[in-house]
């Protein structure tokens, strides 16, 4: 009978060992389907607002350009006028303007295009309307400039001085927004990224140690049945 006894103590031992075992494993199996479903998600939401930062990083750097194009193409408007004394000089300097010109129009079409904010499309829109009532100023008045004298220059720069000066403010503006919803934004993913990092490492500890409590529950009760 005591051995008996002892035989049905084993057994009872190994399926409290076994019921151990399937405990922690379907627990480990969970903890990591789950963790697998955490950081996919992470990651998907992770990459999607890199993409928004790295847009509104690339249209902030495309203002950039626009506001630099635009002084380069006044500056050149400036050479025509006040060094272009003869034919020859005068349409390597238009040609130069043009060149600027067509390099800030495609900033702001290449901002325009992107439809990350809607802010900076709706001004924009309205930005490429306005300097191209001031470009096509500037050709209204190149095509009449034909004497080619220095006087000439002096007075057409008086009349065009400052005329690009509102673009310019605005592009300024308009960048100063858009790099504050940049950084924004970024400071926002990375807080984000690390409150679901620290979110997902609690969750695995607690399931690490909520394994380890009942594998322990389990071991105990067998070893005080297989004592018995």
């Amino acid at each position: 009978m005591l051995e008996l006894g002892q035989l049905n103590n084993k057994s009872l031992f190994r399926q409290k060992l076994i019921s151990s075992t399937i405990t922690i494993v379907f627990l480990i199996a969970v903890m990591g389907i789950a963790s697998l479903f955490a950081i996919w998600k992470m990651e998907r939401e992770y990459n999607q607002n890199l993409l928004k930062v790295e847009a509104l990083k690339n249209i902030s750097e495309q203002l950039s350009l626009a506001q630099l194009n635009l002084k380069s193409a006044d500056q050149e408007w400036k050479n025509i006028i006040t060094r272009a004394r003869d034919k020859e000089t005068k349409i390597k300097y238009k040609s130069l303007f043009e060149k600027k010109v067509s390099a800030f129009q495609e900033n702001l079409e290449n901002i325009e295009n992107d439809k990350t904010t809607i802010l900076a499309e709706k001004n924009i829109t309205n930005l490429k309307k306005d300097s191209l009532i001031i470009i096509n100023q500037y050709r209204d008045l190149l095509s009449e400039y034909s004497s080619l004298s220095l006087t000439e220059g002096i007075l057409l720069d008086k009349k065009t001085m400052g005329l690009t000066k509102n673009i310019e403010n605005k592009l300024f503006i308009i960048n100063q927004e858009i790099n504050e919803t940049y950084f924004a934004l970024q400071l926002k993913v990375k807080n984000d990224f690390e409150i679901r990092y620290h979110q997902l490492r609690q969750f695995l500890i607690l399931v690490i140690l909520f394994a380890l409590f009942l594998s322990f529950i389990n071991l105990f009760k067998a070893l005080r049945v297989s004592s018995e």
